[in-house]
């Protein structure tokens, strides 16, 4: 994990290791990556946890979308959370892709 984590950062990456996983900073508006090693399959795997924050952001929209006609603040908000929510995951899967291809190459596979 020393290894890859010196060769993130030498390639620009910002990383730093925690517990036996290294955390990649994406910047701008991309959520964290973290990527670990797999020893049944002797490979290093990309974790970005985008399920998760779609799925909240889904919730955030659906609770501001079903009270339109309510006409409160409060709703405009949801739908505004909501929307930016998908707008980061949008944002981390393309900046995750350079990450996801070096990985890949220092895997030794194509997937």
């Amino acid at each position: 994990m020393d290894e890859l984590l010196d060769k993130l950062i030498n390639q620009g990456f910002k990383a730093k290791q925690t517990n036996n996983r290294i955390k990649v900073t994406l910047g701008g508006l991309a959520n964290r990556v973290n990527i670990s090693y797999d020893i049944a399959t002797k490979r290093f795997e990309l974790h970005t946890n985008d399920l998760i924050h779609s799925l909240c952001s889904a919730l955030f929209l659906l609770l501001g979308l079903s009270a339109v006609t309510d006409h409160q603040g409060l709703n405009s908000f949801y739908v505004v959370i909501g929307s930016l929510g998908f707008l980061m995951v949008l944002l981390t899967e393309l900046k995750v892709r350079k990450l996801s291809d070096y990985v890949d190459s220092l895997n030794g596979a194509s997937p």
